[in-house]
């Protein structure tokens, strides 16, 4: 029995990462891939605040749109049934807005208080210092950035309604595949 020991606590011993491993490890973590993290498990603390026909997303999801240079805040609703495309837009409308109003801004996509830029470029930044390369006005630069976006599945999810609006913007772009 303790030679059979012997032989696998050797095995584990030699063993190592292996290439996939390796590569992952020394990929460094960037200040927008950490940003991203940060903000969506942010936004996923209170994503029960952002509620459509009384109900939070499904899911909440940030992303970087490479070919639009975007800072994407998403929001996935779904229902069974086939509401009024008004009613919901509407309430798009107020869910977008209700993630404006968190990071400082209003529905008119303006700063809410005096200052250069929103509560998300905080989350792009180093904590206790700034990088000595750092481009001047690149807090207000993320904000002009981000999207947000919400898809409203319906019909069990055969069909979506999606609506998006710039972060500092006021309006509200939609399309879908509907009936």
């Amino acid at each position: 029995m303790s030679i059979i020991g012997l032989v696998a606590l050797a095995q584990i011993a030699q063993a190592e990462p292996g290439q996939s491993a390796k590569f992952l490890m020394n990929e460094p973590t960037s200040l927008l891939d950490f940003g991203i993290y940060k903000l969506e498990n942010h936004i996923r603390s209170y994503k029960d605040t952002l509620r459509i026909k009384h109900q939070p997303p499904d899911s909440v999801f940030v992303d970087y749109n490479w070919d639009k240079n975007r800072i994407i805040i998403g929001l996935s609703y779904g229902e069974a049934g086939k509401p009024r495309i008004e009613e919901i837009k509407n309430e798009i409308q107020a869910a977008i807005n209700a993630l404006k109003g968190r990071y400082g801004v209003g529905a008119d996509g303006k700063l809410l208080h005096k200052g250069l830029y929103s509560g998300i470029s905080e989350y792009f930044s180093h904590k206790g210092y700034q990088s000595k390369g750092r481009p001047e006005g690149l807090e207000k630069e993320i904000d002009q950035m981000v999207e947000l976006k919400v898809v409203y599945h319906i019909q069990n999810y055969s069909r979506y309604f999606e609506c998006s609006s710039m972060f500092l913007g006021d309006e509200l772009i939609c399309s879908g595949y509907l009936p």
